[in-house]
């Protein structure tokens, strides 16, 4: 009887399986993690902190909690230069970086990013996201985090 209670169990397992590959054959739905594209403007004046040569590109160094460093670029288009962290939020771990933008400014943030899937697809969401000791908002129409110091 044990014998086949599992036999059609494991049948009805694979039947649900196949059904659930067939209804999602044609979707390929695995979005990535959102961007995660940094603009450092004056707080007082609204000035982009590249563009006004505040930062130069060259003195800075991105780096995780464990020292290791972040891949990175300096993206400028129409007087706005953003730093794009192009391999942040793939891990799905809680994880703390620092943005070295010169000798003696660093802006650190903490990042839990958690992969999800519902019936055909799957998707990466921020559970949380906190830059420390600095104002900051994500801009809507390119997402980028803007950070006002």
């Amino acid at each position: 009887m044990k014998k086949i209670t599992t036999l059609l169990l494991l049948i009805l397992l694979v039947q649900t399986s196949c059904d659930k590959l067939e209804k999602c054959k044609d979707i390929l739905c695995t979005t990535p993690p959102p961007t995660f594209i940094f603009q450092f403007i004056d707080k007082d004046n609204g000035e982009n902190l590249f563009t006004n040569n505040t930062f130069d590109i060259n003195n800075v160094n991105v780096t995780d909690e464990n020292n290791k460093k972040v891949d990175f670029e300096l993206m400028t288009e129409d007087d706005i230069n953003v730093l794009n962290l192009k391999t942040v939020g793939w891990d799905l771990e809680s994880k703390s970086y620092t943005i070295k933008l010169n000798e003696t400014i660093s802006v650190n943030f903490d990042l839990k990013v958690n992969q999800k899937h519902s019936e055909c697809c799957s998707y990466y969401e921020v559970e949380t996201f906190v830059v420390h000791n600095y104002e900051y908002e994500r801009e809507n129409t390119h997402g980028f985090i803007i950070v006002k110091m």
